[in-house]
């Protein structure tokens, strides 16, 4: 269960990275999946595992968004 709810978590970082990544709200779904993460290791209802992993990947998004932004100019 923990592995499907990871594969869905990276799945939607991927798209939302890919939509965002020339905005200025680039790094939106990294620092939102890092926020998830954080909550739900707050939280006794899901396991840690699940909690830090989702820090983990938002950090990945946000090197990822990072990487791929194109400030823009003005």
């Amino acid at each position: 269960m923990v592995v499907l709810v990871m594969l869905g978590t990276a799945g939607k970082l991927a798209v939302a990275v890919g939509l965002s990544y020339r905005t200025r709200t680039w790094w939106l779904p990294g620092a939102a999946a890092i926020a998830g993460g954080a909550a739900s290791l707050a939280l006794p209802v899901f396991p840690r595992i699940v909690g830090a992993s989702a820090i983990g990947l938002g950090a990945a998004a946000l090197v990822v968004a990072r990487r791929l932004h194109v400030p823009s100019k003005r």
